[in-house]
């Protein structure tokens, strides 16, 4: 009885501890991203913008962002030298994978929809008419590779 005394008044201690802690600010190591505060610039391809959740795909070490990309896009094959993953925030974002940009070969990603690209894949993209909201994370550096040009 008496251990199980001194169980509850050490836990009682540590959580009141913690409670403090955690609404004196974020505790070192996390990631806070605030949508509201974001600061959006040009970037990610035509029309499109982007803010940095955090890192930077251009130096070494994981990086995450966020790319709106506006209604009714296209973006030719292209691929990356580090391997991606992408998560659909918002609107659909049309997917396809090879050399040249093929509308027949494009999958619709509807918001919640998620894949990864390795290292060196082909791909090439497109919105609708609602645009789409992109989060992008991998190891950088990266560095974007063209394979077709517009003519």
């Amino acid at each position: 009885m008496r251990h199980a005394v001194a169980f509850l008044a050490a836990t009682l201690l540590l959580g009141a501890g913690l409670g403090v802690a955690a609404r004196s600010g974020v505790p070192d190591g996390v990631v806070l991203f605030d949508a509201n505060a974001a600061q959006w610039v040009e970037g990610g391809g035509p029309g499109s913008v982007r803010t940095p959740i955090f890192g930077d795909p251009r130096h070494a070490g994981a990086y995450m962002h966020l790319i709106r990309v506006p209604p009714n896009t296209t973006s030719l094959a292209h691929k990356y030298s580090d391997t991606r993953t992408y998560t659909v925030i918002a609107g659909t974002w049309h997917v396809g994978f090879g050399p040249r940009f093929d509308r027949s070969r494009l999958r619709a990603l509807p918001a919640g929809s998620y894949y990864s690209l390795p290292a060196g894949v082909a791909v090439f993209n497109a919105t609708g008419d609602d645009g789409a909201t992109i989060q992008i994370g991998g190891t950088g550096p990266t560095e974007h590779i063209d394979l077709e040009q517009d003519v």
